[in-house]
């Protein structure tokens, strides 16, 4: 095996001589439930898989679609999101805090001063919020930006070192770096909120709220995107937004006694929204996890059952007439492999909060 790049499992003190150490084992397939992809943002493909544990599968050279893990995990508490916040330094998160860093192969409780639920920025720069507290990455350390009125239920930031933040209290704000803060006024019901906001560096940004509507985010105010009817009822649950600024998300409906329910691609351009195409071969109940979009619009999703797929080519929205675009999947292999003897791990109990 040779050194990899930054998008390669030497992440932090995992160096290049420590990856060509012999392997103990080499296992079958794995089972894990995927939680995170960080990078790949070239090639879907190239995108490290982070497990529900904090398995960590790294991409196969020789065979796009592969993945190997490289250590079984360790965090004690099912996570949530992942993130590289530079070169060599990876972090996780559960549902509270602490949030969890790797190094030496073994994911260690990177305390913080506040305590509380926790969210990790999906996409732009790294970011987190605990509670009420929002972080971003600076000068190598976690700096508080800002604390909010109400508990942080998403984070997104922008190219410029701003922060969208959204909370439980039905409010979005803007956060300049330098901790001003600039309200976006909402269409939500009152019993709503924002619980994801999802965007690309240079793009468009959206929210998407705990009841399933979904806002384009302005400069002043988050706008509602409308449905067809038919649609009402559609879950989305796991969204990613493209070079295009187009947003893409999966879902399901919801199943009746004359139809079960249906998996399907969404997209939305602008204010528009439309069914893309139906996802086949998914167990019933199954959900969607997480939507990871490279910037060649090729696609990377996982599900709570362990299933990982990716697009054989580009996804181009449909046609004017309403025709999908062509889209095919392939399910990824996910390979495992024995613990690669690191001092400490594995036998150091796993990462847990108290």
């Amino acid at each position: 095996m040779s050194c990899r790049g930054a998008a390669s499992i030497v992440i932090g003190a995992l160096t290049c001589a420590w990856l060509m150490t012999p392997q103990l084992a080499r296992g079958d397939a794995a089972q894990a439930e995927i939680r995170a992809v960080v990078g790949g943002h070239g090639d879907a493909r190239q995108g490290l898989l982070i497990g529900a544990s904090g398995q960590v599968f790294e991409p196969d050279d020789a065979r796009p679609g592969t993945w190997r893990r490289r250590f079984e995990g360790g965090i004690g508490v099912p996570v949530r999101g992942a993130i590289e916040v530079e070169a060599g330094r990876l972090f996780a998160s559960g549902a509270v805090a602490p949030v969890f860093r790797l190094d030496q192969a073994v994911w260690h409780a990177h305390p913080l001063p506040n305590r509380g639920r926790t969210i990790l920025a999906r996409g732009g720069g790294p970011a987190l919020a605990v509670g009420r507290h929002v972080y971003v990455w600076r000068e190598s350390r976690w700096d508080r930006l800002a604390t909010l009125g109400a508990r942080v239920t998403a984070l997104w930031p922008d190219e410029r070192g701003r922060v969208l933040a959204a909370t439980v209290k039905k409010q979005l704000v803007r956060i300049q770096p330098s901790g001003a803060k600039t309200p976006i006024r909402l269409s939500l019901a009152d019993d709503d909120h924002v619980s994801s906001l999802v965007g690309h560096p240079g793009a468009q940004v959206y929210a998407i709220s705990q009841q399933g509507a979904i806002l384009r985010v302005g400069a002043r105010a988050a706008t509602l995107v409308t449905r067809d009817p038919k649609w009402a009822a559609w879950e989305p649950q796991a969204a990613a937004v493209d070079h295009a600024g187009i947003l893409w998300l999966l879902g399901w409906t919801a199943g009746t006694d004359a139809a079960p329910a249906e998996a399907l691609l969404a997209r939305v351009e602008g204010r528009a929204f439309a069914i893309q195409q139906p996802i086949s071969g998914l167990a019933a109940g199954d959900r969607f996890r997480v939507l990871h979009i490279d910037s060649d619009r090729r696609m990377l999703f996982s599900t709570a059952s362990g299933l990982v797929r990716f697009s054989s080519r580009p996804v181009a929205p449909a046609t004017s007439e309403g025709t999908p675009g062509d889209l095919s999947w392939l399910d990824a292999t996910l390979l495992g492999e024995a613990p690669i003897p690191v001092s400490g791990f594995p036998a150091r109990a796993p990462a847990h909060t108290r």
